[in-house]
């Protein structure tokens, strides 16, 4: 699943995708972050889940940099200019 979500840096109210909060992302939602990266877990899973999802994420941004793609927008990949 991939989507953008909008946070207007003065009111910091984020929106997010129907379809993310369609499938169980709503209420209190954990997530963990660092300086580049925030990794929203969804409410119902484990770790051993989260884990096996964030390896899943690691090969697929691996195989777009082997590629020479860079995701532009949630839309369309293109070509890194």
């Amino acid at each position: 699943m991939k989507g953008k979500i909008s946070i207007p840096k003065k009111s910091r109210i984020t929106t997010m995708p129907k379809a993310w909060v369609d499938s169980g992302y709503n209420g209190q939602v954990p997530f963990i972050a660092n300086a580049s990266t925030i990794i929203l877990i969804h409410p119902k899973a484990n770790l051993d889940d989260v884990e096996e999802s964030l390896e899943m994420l690691i090969r697929d941004i691996q195989l777009r940099r082997k590629l020479g793609l860079f995701l532009q927008d949630s839309k369309e990949l293109k070509k890194e200019v």
